[in-house]
C-alpha cells in the first residue's frame, strides 16, 4: 500500500471558494492524497475573522474519500505563508486556481500564484478553470512532460514518474527543438544546452527513459516551445503538463514563463524546479520539519 501524498490547496474564502475546493478535492482523489484546504489571510483582515465561512463542499467530509483539513492562519504576506506551510507539512504538490495567472490581466493584475512560485521549491499545481472543461476532474491519465534535455531533468521526471505511478496515467516524453534560423540565435546564448536538432534530442531521451519504469511514449518537436507544448498537449489528450521553472541559482532564461505557458493550455499545469524535494516514495514517509507557529483550524 502506497503511503499518502500531502495536497496543500490555498483557498480563498472571500471570493466564491466552491470551485477551487472540488478542484483539489479531485486532485486529492486522483493521486490517493491527504488534503489541506488553508486560507492565508491578511492580518489587517483579522477583524473579518469570525464572519470567514468555509463552502459546503469543504465541510462536508462524507462527499470524500480522502483526509481533509481545514486551516485558516494569519499572514503578512500569503504567498510566503503558504510556502512555509507547505514545507512544515512537506506538502507533494501546492494546488492553486487562479483567474490572472495565465491570463493576460496578469500583466497588471498582482497574481498569489506567482508569488508562490517564486517563495516554494514545492511542485506547484495551476489550473484556470475558466479554461478547463466543464466536466474536468483532473482524470490525470495522459501526463506530458515537457523536457529541457539540459542535464536539469532528473528532478522533473522523477515527479513525473511519480504522479504517473499514483493515479496508473501514461507518460509523453515530449523533446521540443528550435526552428534552423532561432536555433543558430540560441547557439551563442551563454549556459544554453538544449538540443538544438531532432537527432541530438532523441538521443538524450533514450538516456533518460533507462530509468522510467511507467508506461511512456516519445515525442519531439520542432518549433516555439510553447506553440509545441500546446499541440502536444491536444495531439496526446493530455490531462496534465508537467514543465520545469527556475529556482534560485538557475538561469532563468533557460526556463519558461509558466503564466504564458497555462495560457495556451486546455488542463492544469504542474511546475517543478530543479532544487525541490524527491517525491514521496510509495512506502516511505520524508521527515516532517519542526512546529508552525499561530497554526490554527476551523
Amino acid at each position: 500500500m502506497q503511503s499518502a501524498w500531502k495536497i496543500l490547496a490555498p483557498i480563498d474564502l472571500s471570493i466564491d471558494a466552491e470551485g477551487p475546493v472540488e478542484h483539489a478535492t479531485n486532485i486529492a482523489l486522483a493521486l490517493g492524497a491527504e488534503l489541506t484546504l488553508l486560507f492565508a489571510v491578511d492580518q489587517r483582515c483579522n477583524s473579518r475573522r469570525g464572519q470567514l465561512r468555509w463552502p459546503s463542499n469543504a465541510l462536508n467530509d462524507a462527499l470524500t474519500d480522502c483526509a481533509v483539513h481545514r486551516l485558516i492562519l494569519p499572514a503578512g504576506n500569503p504567498a510566503e505563508t503558504i510556502a512555509r506551510y507547505a514545507e512544515f507539512i512537506n506538502a507533494d504538490i501546492v494546488a492553486m486556481t487562479s483567474e490572472h495567472y495565465g491570463g493576460w490581466p496578469r500583466f497588471w493584475k498582482h497574481s498569489v500564484t506567482r508569488d508562490v512560485m517564486s517563495c516554494t521549491k514545492r511542485p506547484v499545481c495551476v489550473t484556470d478553470l475558466r479554461s478547463a472543461d466543464a466536466d474536468y476532474r483532473f482524470r490525470c491519465r495522459r501526463i506530458l512532460c515537457m523536457l529541457n534535455l539540459d542535464g536539469t531533468d532528473d528532478q522533473l521526471l522523477l515527479h513525473a514518474q511519480a504522479l504517473a505511478q499514483r493515479s496508473a496515467s501514461d507518460l509523453i516524453l515530449l523533446g521540443v527543438v528550435p526552428e534552423v534560423d532561432e536555433g543558430i540565435l540560441l547557439e551563442t546564448i551563454l549556459g544554453f544546452d538544449r538540443p538544438l536538432s531532432a537527432s541530438v534530442a532523441r538521443e538524450r531521451i533514450r538516456v533518460l527513459r533507462k530509468e522510467i519504469t511507467v508506461p511512456y511514449e516519445t515525442s519531439i518537436m520542432v518549433g516555439s516551445p510553447y506553440n509545441c507544448i500546446r499541440m502536444a498537449a491536444r495531439e496526446h489528450g493530455a490531462d496534465v503538463v508537467v514543465a520545469a521553472r527556475p529556482s534560485q541559482g538557475w538561469t532563468e532564461s533557460n526556463y519558461l514563463d509558466m503564466g504564458s505557458l497555462l495560457r495556451k493550455l486546455p488542463c492544469p499545469l504542474i511546475s517543478v524546479t530543479p532544487s525541490m524535494p524527491s517525491p514521496r516514495s510509495i512506502t516511505g514517509e520524508r521527515e516532517v520539519e519542526p512546529g508552525f507557529e499561530h497554526a490554527s483550524s476551523f
